[in-house]
């Protein structure tokens, strides 16, 4: 990234997850390291909120999924990137990516980068090729399986050597602070991420099945919000182990959480298009991965 220039880390979200998250430590340490970086946040979220007393200027934004039909909103962002002469944006939601983008593409932004931290096959079809050929010049995404999605039904749809792949981290140093005796403890399987299908959460209940026929000695902790909590939750009492399984919402600071677990697992993100029901499996739980 270019120091000469303005980074805009965009995201309109008004929910706080792992995108947001990934914002707020990115924008910090590029500022510590003194890059030139601004925020635009809903002023409703979390991310806004966590950022107004940072060192870090945020700019307000609220963006619909229809908002690059609006010329006024797209004028509005096109004017906010131009006086804050940006160089680079960085976008992560389908929403920002069709306003806040070709908003930057009107205003000359040089870098118009969208990550990507989700599996799903993006769909063929003309906006989105549009949007991938014409507006987006690199992507980001956290993992070999994310990039594959992206190219699994769109082959052409952008030049693979453009995806750059940068893991999610976690500061090491903050968390295995403490040498853990399993011996007369459950063991305890631990997940962050937000509650919706793509994540995968259901998987962790079936564990949880699985775990309690073999009559392991375990707790799962699943950390997270989303429209997926009360069905999940209502999925543990079906297959009974809801006492194995505990809920909490996001945590600002997790390493009180990963210095606790033994066990960090995140369930394979279902790539396919057809969404999965939270109805009991059928038959033995063995065949869990």
């Amino acid at each position: 990234m270019n120091k000469s220039g303005t980074i805009c880390l965009f995201n309109s979200n008004t929910t706080w997850g792992g995108g947001e998250k990934w914002i707020q430590e990115t924008g910090i340490t590029l500022s510590v390291n003194n890059y030139t970086v601004v925020v635009c946040a809903n002023s409703f979220s979390d991310l806004y909120n966590n950022l107004t007393n940072s060192r870090l200027r945020v700019i307000p934004v609220s963006l619909v999924n229809l908002s690059y039909l609006n010329p006024l909103k797209i004028l509005s962002l096109y004017r906010i990137f131009k006086k804050l002469q940006v160089d680079t944006i960085v976008l992560g939601l389908s929403q920002d990516l069709k306003a806040a983008g070709l908003a930057a593409k009107l205003a000359g932004v040089r870098q118009i980068i969208y990550r990507r931290g989700l599996a799903n096959p993006i769909k063929n079809n003309l906006i989105n090729r549009f949007y991938f050929r014409h507006i987006v010049t690199k992507v980001i995404a956290n993992s070999e399986e994310v990039k594959r999605s992206l190219l699994i039904r769109n082959s052409f749809l952008i030049n693979s050597s453009d995806i750059h792949i940068i893991y999610n981290g976690i500061n090491i140093a903050d968390t295995l602070t403490k040498d853990k005796k399993l011996n007369g403890s459950p063991v305890i399987i631990g997940n962050v991420g937000r509650l919706i299908e793509g994540k995968g959460q259901k998987h962790l209940i079936e564990l949880a099945a699985n775990l309690k026929e073999h009559k392991f000695d375990f707790l799962i902790k699943i950390v997270g919000i989303g429209k997926m909590r009360h069905q999940l939750e209502e999925y543990a009492k079906k297959l009974k182990v809801d006492n194995f399984i505990i809920f909490e919402e996001f945590l600002n600071d997790t390493s009180n959480f990963y210095n606790e677990i033994d066990i960090f697992v995140f369930p394979s993100p279902e790539t396919s298009s057809k969404r999965y029901s939270l109805a009991p499996p059928t038959g033995s739980h063995s065949n869990l991965t």
